[in-house]
């Protein structure tokens, strides 16, 4: 029994490593806290292609003033989201549009403070840092 537990511990352990991808780190050098959230279709930069609200996730998408956050890649690595994709889009919100208005508008109205395309190149020449502004 506990050879099993331990193995399934193991088991886990290992897959969460390739999960959740962490290197990425985006830094608000602003006096205000912002949302940040990203897209894999950027091609058009007159809408917000983001089908998640961010401001439903604070903990994971809010950095505060003078913070700096990791960025967590939901699924894999940050290298498999560019072999699907060669241009990832981040968008950066201000907190109190995220947290006052409905997502919806904020998507139409295009209600964004910075949207900045990045290549997996551009990441490792930054290395795997964001600075906002």
């Amino acid at each position: 029994m506990m050879k099993t537990i331990l193995l399934i511990a193991l088991v886990l352990s290992g897959c969460r490593k390739d999960y959740y991808d962490t290197r990425l780190e985006i830094t608000n050098n602003s006096d205000t806290p912002i949302y940040v959230n990203i897209s894999d279709f950027y091609k058009d930069t007159n809408y917000v292609y983001v089908n998640y609200n961010p401001g439903n996730a604070p903990e994971q998408y809010k950095i505060q003033p003078k913070e700096t956050k990791s960025a967590i890649r939901p699924i894999g690595t940050w290298e498999k989201a560019f072999q699907e994709d060669d241009t990832i889009a981040f968008y950066f919100f201000d907190a109190e549009i995220i947290e006052n208005s409905s997502w919806d508008s904020v998507r139409s109205n295009y209600l964004i403070l910075k949207r900045s395309d990045y290549t997996l190149g551009d990441l490792i020449n930054l290395h795997w840092t964001l600075i906002y502004p």
